[in-house]
């Protein structure tokens, strides 16, 4: 509570303070620009909230379980084992809220509000850079992207991230203007390790915020603005190795705690099957932490390289989210890694050139972004959506500075125009998915429409548990390598849905027993263990990209047939194993389970 507290009175003092800054320079036009942006946008956002849960892909019903732990007992785990993957800033805020109220109608209002926060304070951090018109289609632009305007209705920490973000560029400029008193520094500072409080990967930001703040001639050594650039960098590291600490110890503890427990009971008693699954996650949590602090500090130089060299893929995925296919196709991934370079050319053009005048702000940016790129094996844009807005306008930029170019002086208009298309092309493939996520939405099968079906399953499996009275422990779910699948996305999906909509802790089988249907040695290993039921990947599951099933090779050949289901779930009853038989529609979900 404290917490949440501290942050909404820094982010009234922001609100506040930035009535005031620009009160002489900015323009009628200015205010009617900001409250436009924030009407359009408030309509965009409500249109994609129904009232229910809307699940993103599983780690906003991480964020959420966790928040209810929090709400209900104070603890800050997840599936029973302490959390130590995320800091506690945004499950926190979620918490609070859930005290008010356990329906989705309200708590979907903070990541929406959140995200209208952010886009207005990106509009006056754009207008120290550009006109009001161009800062007004940046600011829209970068609000309607896919990654962004998808945090306005699932429960993602970028709703949290990106206002504190904003808000700490717009106090980074205005002290970069040479009105940095001691005030506003303390605010910066405090800014910077809220934002560590919500993402441990803020701490990749802080070029951009440092470049916001030297991108002026400075007075060395005593400048406030390097002092202020000082102190951030202290914030950032000091608050990501705090919270990190914090929670390795907290783990360590309540794992001592759970084996001790666990040692009271007899093998194969009530319970101690969901003890040893707790304990035996918080152990492998612990060292998969450690092992990924030590991959991402690590040089690697050859690897770190070749993801580099990826970079493109990264900003084709932000900008058009469809390229995200480019894992089932490699000439896709060609186009896109080459499109995205081609962008991120024209960003560094306009940086170079804008280096030149003194403005660092647009290097810093570049160093965040090839940060992510090399540390990161997976490109993944929403990483890049806070920054949104000014990768968009650094690439306009760019556009100008090369059309400016003397020997490209007769083909000024064709680069303008070709920025033009490039804008309205991330306009219509964003604006285009947001239309069919409003659709799907508010589609009387919304169930059966909401990620092809594979949620209205897990919804319904959630349901049958619930009836039938399931304890903790009581369902076992196969791990990501069974059924033939590289990828363990379904699996967290599964695992995250089930704990949220049971209430209860979900176990994992052993690799080498998971089957589907089950096989002796999964019956016996359950029997073992006290699990009454199993959950499978359909070994015909359909793979899916967002709310579209993609055909398998078999139905491209011989057409379509029925469609096969993503899941099946088995019940253990006396050394037997019977298939259940689940309902085609399930409820709906508008209430937090577990908080009534």
């Amino acid at each position: 509570m404290i917490t949440i507290g501290v942050a909404a009175a820094l982010l009234l003092v922001l609100v506040t303070w930035g009535l005031r800054w620009r009160r002489a320079s900015q323009t009628r036009r200015d205010w009617h620009n900001c409250l436009l942006l924030v009407t359009i946008l408030g309509l965009v956002y409500a249109a994609l909230h129904n009232g229910r849960l809307v699940p993103g892909g599983g780690d906003d019903l991480f964020y959420l379980s966790v928040a209810r732990n929090l709400a209900r007992s104070g603890r800050y785990i997840w599936n029973g084992s302490p959390v130590t993957k995320v800091p506690p800033a945004w499950p926190l805020a979620i918490s609070w809220l859930m005290r008010l109220s356990t329906l989705f109608a309200v708590l979907d209002l903070l990541p929406m509000l959140l995200c209208l926060l952010a886009a207005a304070i990106w509009y006056w951090v754009l207008r120290n850079f550009a006109s009001p018109a161009r800062s007004f289609t940046v600011a829209l632009i970068g609000a309607t992207l896919f990654h962004w305007h998808r945090s306005s209705c699932h429960f993602y920490s970028e709703a949290m991230f990106s206002p504190l973000l904003a808000g700490a560029l717009l106090v980074a400029l205005r002290i970069r203007d040479g009105k940095g008193g001691a005030r506003r520094i303390l605010l910066l500072v405090l800014l910077c390790a809220s934002m560590v409080m919500v993402r441990y990967a803020a701490v990749l930001f802080w070029p951009v915020i440092a470049g916001a703040l030297v991108s002026k001639q400075l007075r060395l050594p005593w400048d406030r603005r390097v002092l202020a650039a000082a102190l951030t960098s202290l914030a950032f590291a000091g608050t990501f190795f705090g919270v990190w600490t914090a929670l390795q110890t907290n783990a360590r503890k309540e794992l001592a705690r759970l084996q001790a427990q666990l040692a009271e009971l007899p093998e194969g008693s009530a319970g101690s099957a969901a003890l040893q699954a707790c304990a035996s996650a918080t152990d492998t949590d612990l060292a998969k932490r450690s092992r990924k602090l030590k991959r991402l500090t690590s040089p690697q130089i050859a690897t770190r390289l070749r993801q580099t060299l990826a970079s493109g893929r990264w900003l084709a995925r932000l900008l058009w989210p469809p390229t995200q296919l480019d894992r089932r196709w490699g000439a896709l991934a060609l186009v896109a890694n080459t499109a995205g370079w081609a962008l991120i050319a024209l960003f560094l053009f306009a940086g170079l050139e804008a280096a030149r005048n003194g403005e660092w702000i647009w290097m810093g940016e570049a160093l965040h972004c090839a940060a992510f790129a090399a540390l990161w094996s997976v490109p993944n844009g929403r990483y890049l959506a806070p920054t949104a807005p000014l990768l968009l306008l650094g690439i306009w930029r760019g556009a100008e500075e090369v059309s400016r170019l003397p020997w490209l002086a007769r083909y000024s208009r064709h680069v303008c125009a070709a920025n033009r298309v490039l804008l309205a092309s991330v306009l219509l493939c964003n604006g285009l998915i947001w239309a069919f996520s409003a659709a799907v939405v508010h589609s009387e099968r919304f169930q059966t429409l909401c990620m092809a079906g594979e949620y209205g399953e897990l919804v319904a499996v959630a349901e049958f548990l619930t009836s039938n009275s399931l304890a903790d422990g009581g369902l076992a779910i196969a791990p990501a390598t069974s059924s033939g699948q590289r990828r363990y996305a379904w699996h967290r999906l599964a695992s995250r849905t089930a704990n949220l909509l049971t209430d209860r802790i979900v176990v994992t089988c052993p690799p080498g027993l998971a089957e589907c249907p089950p096989n002796d040695e999964l019956v016996r290993w359950a029997g073992k263990c006290a699990v009454r039921f199993y959950l499978g990947r359909a070994p015909s599951a359909p793979a899916r990209q967002w709310h579209i099933r993609l055909p398998s090779s078999e139905e491209r050949t011989s057409g379509p047939g029925s469609v096969p289901a993503f899941f099946e779930l088995y019940e253990f009853s006396e050394g037997e194993v019977h298939k259940v038989r689940l309902p085609s529609k399930a409820g709906e979900v508008t209430r937090v389970p577990g908080l009534d």
